[in-house]
């Protein structure tokens, strides 16, 4: 490591306290004004749609929700334990990019829950990374957009190597950006299954047989739509 890559190092290590202190922060204001925002939203809507994992992109006539809220229009949600809502009490759930960031055993949960809160005839729409484009990319003749994918995957994550494989694109889905575990359509589907999911379909982004769950996902590059899987499903 260089002198300058360990100072960084230092600097590092001296914020991550105050991080902390500010996520906190955030999570206890949106614990404390929760009850009063999931109470309003309930009955300003007839139709009730959660965004689990929001962040920044908080999406109109829907709940909002987030670990670390971002705004106000966000309310405070840990998705790996039990939700506060009744049984019943939505028609559709939806998160993006969210669920890689959370451990199998929690994705477990959280499906658990949201079949719990949908309605009957209520729908889950989930756009995650997807393992099986990665293993995709280790074949001896690649496209221009899997060579993109690569190129873009490593200069986020190690941009100082030159003429990357694909083997720095799968361990910067791996390894970085606090990612816990990559899914493929199998594994996927079969989550969704034991939660008791029915109708699992894997769509493209933005594409949707219901009009409600059309056009959500912002992540809409050729290379965000490469590695992306969005899965909908129906609780019976």
């Amino acid at each position: 490591m260089s002198l300058h890559d360990s100072a960084i190092a230092r600097r590092i290590q001296r914020i991550g306290p105050l991080v902390a202190v500010i996520k906190g922060i955030q999570r206890g204001a949106g614990l404390v004004v929760r009850p009063m925002l999931v109470s309003r939203y309930m009955k300003s809507h007839s139709v009730h749609k959660l965004q689990i994992g929001a962040y920044i992109c908080t999406m109109p006539g829907w709940l909002n929700t987030d670990l670390y809220p971002q705004s106000l229009d966000s309310v405070t949600l840990d998705a790996t334990k039990t939700f506060p809502f009744s049984d019943g009490s939505f028609d559709y759930v939806f998160s993006e990019h969210q669920m890689e960031h959370i451990s199998y055993e929690g994705a477990l949960i959280m499906l658990d829950e949201c079949h719990r809160i949908l309605r009957s005839g209520g729908k889950i729409r989930i756009a995650a990374p997807s393992l099986d484009p990665l293993v995709q990319l280790f074949v001896p003749h690649r496209t221009e957009l899997q060579e993109r994918y690569i190129r873009r995957a490593t200069g986020f994550c190690y941009p100082g190597v030159e003429n990357p494989g694909p083997a720095f694109a799968v361990n910067a889905t791996f390894m970085n950006w606090g990612h816990r575990f990559i899914y493929d359509k199998a594994t996927f589907r079969g989550m969704l299954e034991k939660a008791g999911f029915t109708d699992v379909q894997f769509l493209a982004p933005g594409q949707s047989d219901d009009a409600q769950l059309r056009g959500l996902e912002t992540r809409v590059t050729e290379e965000d739509v490469y590695e992306t899987m969005v899965a909908q499903a129906v609780r019976e």
